[in-house]
């Protein structure tokens, strides 16, 4: 199974493709792979207040990415710095 990267600048990498989030509606963001600007699915954050989740929403086109992210997403950001 291939993983998804986050990369400094806040996008992703996934299968040597770009993608970035975009704000959709309120808790949903949909994912947008750069080099041609296609929209390959919809993250929607969960949150039931002990945990916040994110799936992938059923009209995905291209879910391998979508859920890569979303599995990176998913899991702890681990230790923070404070600021």
């Amino acid at each position: 199974m291939e993983r998804a990267h986050r990369r400094p600048d806040g996008t992703f990498e996934f299968g040597g493709d770009i993608y970035r989030l975009e704000d959709g509606q309120p808790d949903h963001f949909v994912v947008r792979r750069l080099k041609d600007a296609k929209k390959v699915g919809v993250l929607k954050l969960i949150d039931d207040r002990h945990h916040a989740q994110v799936e992938v929403e059923d009209e995905t086109p291209e879910p391998g990415a979508a859920r890569a992210i979303a599995r990176l997403l998913d899991g702890g950001a681990g230790i923070v710095p404070l600021q």
